[in-house]
């Protein structure tokens, strides 16, 4: 067989008949592609939003742009909802751990406590410091202790102090022999201190996010209702024509109406709207921003519940606050020349004598410091349950003590102390 001679140049470049020489010209012909989806909530566009994908030089209909428009608030309207939720799943947690703690807390106020030979319980040992520095002038009515949660309304200015002439002569001996079993100085010595009709709390943190601040709440929660139940009991020995309720606010949050009157009000500038709504559960008002030059009138300033002249005897909570804070605020509310109506909670205070400096850094403190009579509060590692319980407490209290230990912090309340100078007669 004799092979075909091969084509040369000219042949493969020359037309073989007339149709070849009709054919179109050779186009370049690019396929065309999907515009490429951008990543969920993610523009890549700083325009209008006209463009939501890489600059691929594709514009989409006005009716792909409106579905995808939707799509976008739908998917921005769902994050919302998502974070309103766990913010309401936030405040709901927080409540819930508060009130395991102030129903453990609160669980002995107003009791006889331990029986002899018996090892107090934390419980016991807290109730007996808080009797120890405001004694009950007679028998705790009982259905004051129920409401672990008790809405306040803001107390009148003329509002005065407990007479606490009358509760040091009839002064519990149970009471006292349960301070000295928790090493709690109890001394005839001692002097009295003021019953608040005021509470300020400052630099709690966010009850929402911080297990300290919730048991800290906690234990303002209970402070309140021990002074609520004094101030009661005062109220139900001074006859039944009203005599001596002048202090005292209606509670129309409760059951029936009762009679409290201890104010409560807080700030720290870490609230947040979660952590209001956890104050606003347990009656605390939360104040604004303490005045300044720059805005001397913002609305109901926190430094204007403790700046001296004091209208109400006053209980300044202030745990694990930092030294310069309790400077500044005791040096507004308490000038070291003059008596005061107040009573604090902080950090022991005994503790900064030994700074070096504190006579010039710190005078207000360096004045009061040796005069203040101190009441270390017990603290509690919660890691025994022999010292939170015994067989006689409530039900409902034991039932907590598994939820109580999961959920404490030993350092929350380590190292607190209740100061205050001797009252007026």
């Amino acid at each position: 067989m004799t092979a075909a001679p091969p084509a040369s140049h000219a042949t493969l470049g020359t037309p073989s008949n007339a149709e070849d020489e009709e054919e179109a010209p050779f186009q370049l012909v690019r396929t065309r592609r999907r515009p490429q989806r951008s990543t969920a909530n993610k523009t890549y566009s700083s325009s209008n939003g006209a463009f939501t994908g890489p600059s691929s030089g594709f514009a989409y209909a006005s009716s792909s742009a409106s579905r995808r428009r939707g799509a976008k608030a739908k998917v921005n309207g769902g994050v919302e909802a998502e974070e309103e939720e766990e913010a309401r799943r936030a405040v709901h947690r927080a409540c819930e751990a508060v009130d395991v703690f102030v129903r453990y807390l609160g669980s002995e106020l107003g009791s006889a406590g331990a029986k002899d030979g018996e090892r107090p319980t934390y419980a016991q040992q807290l109730a007996a410091t808080l009797s120890s520095i405001w004694p009950a002038p007679i028998a705790i009515p009982s259905n004051l202790t129920d409401d672990e949660r008790i809405p306040l309304r803001r107390t009148r200015p003329e509002a005065t102090s407990l007479d606490s002439t009358r509760s040091s002569e009839t002064r519990s001996k149970q009471h006292s022999s349960s301070a000295t079993q928790d090493g709690c100085s109890q001394s005839t010595a001692r002097p009295r201190a003021i019953v608040p009709t005021r509470i300020v709390c400052l630099g709690l943190g966010s009850p929402c996010t911080s297990r300290s601040a919730q048991i800290q709440l906690a234990l303002l929660v209970v402070v309140r209702k021990w002074l609520a139940m004094l101030h009661a009991s005062r109220s139900s020995t001074t006859g039944a024509d009203g005599g001596g309720e002048e202090d005292l606010t209606e509670n129309e949050g409760a059951e029936g109406v009762e009679r409290v009157g201890v104010e409560c009000v807080a700030y720290d500038p870490v609230f947040s709207s979660g952590d209001r709504s956890v104050l606003h559960t347990y009656g605390v008002l939360v104040a604004s921003a303490p005045s300044s030059p720059s805005s001397p009138s913002s609305s109901n300033p926190i430094d204007a519940y403790y700046t001296a002249p004091l209208t109400h005897p006053t209980l300044l909570y202030m745990p694990h606050c930092d030294r310069t804070l309790y400077e500044t605020t005791l040096t507004l509310s308490s000038p070291a020349h003059t008596h005061t109506r107040l009573i604090l909670l902080s950090n022991m205070l005994a503790n900064y004598a030994l700074t070096a400096n504190l006579a010039t850094a710190s005078p207000t403190l360096h004045a009061l410091i040796p005069r203040f009579a101190v009441a270390a509060l017990p603290n509690c590692a919660a890691d025994k349950r022999g010292l939170l319980v015994h067989e006689r407490m409530r039900e409902d209290v034991r039932a907590d003590i598994a939820r109580f230990v999961r959920l404490w912090d030993r350092n929350a309340l380590r190292d607190l102390g209740f100061h205050w100078v001797e009252t007026l007669e």
